[in-house]
């Protein structure tokens, strides 16, 4: 019979979960830490050339995202920054979409596993969906989506 709650077992499964966990754990707090560095670095620069709703900001937004190859850890962190910062939501959603579907890791899998022709297949359909969907937002009106509040920052001379 099978003992599953026998004492090395759930030795073993503590073990395991602390040492995840803590890697997790580091993991998450020093790409939280590095996003924030850049997006307080560049965020005025990233701000000028995604501000606009041209057609080149949805492009440009989709471009940063796919050269994000991280997790939510430094999606959620910069397209918080994009929305305080001005972004309109379409342009951010272009990024949103973008950064876990399309970035350098994927697309060499996607090419090693399925060939050249499958990747730009891939590639072409995400980039043209990612610009429609983030066109469709930027036409409807950012307040039914966001809320007022998380659109100011924390602290500012008018929000104490």
């Amino acid at each position: 019979m099978l003992d599953l709650f026998n004492q090395h077992n759930i030795f073993e499964f503590i073990k395991f979960f602390i040492l995840y966990f803590t890697e997790i754990s580091l993991l998450f707090f020093c790409v939280s830490f590095l996003v924030f560095i850049v997006s307080e670095k560049f965020s005025q620069k990233l701000k000028k050339h995604l501000i606009s709703t041209k057609i080149s900001s949805f492009i440009k937004a989709f471009l940063v995202g796919a050269i994000t190859p991280f997790c939510s850890c430094s999606t959620i962190p910069l397209l918080n920054g994009f929305l305080k910062s001005g972004v309109s939501l379409g342009v951010s959603s272009v990024f949103l979409l973008s950064s876990p579907l399309v970035n350098p890791v994927i697309l060499t899998l996607l090419f090693m596993s399925f060939g050249f022709k499958f990747s730009i297949i891939y590639f072409t359909v995400i980039f043209i969906s990612s610009l429609a969907f983030g066109l469709l937002l930027s036409k409807a009106d950012q307040n039914l989506f966001l809320k007022d509040d998380f659109l100011k920052p924390k602290f500012s001379p008018n929000n104490p």
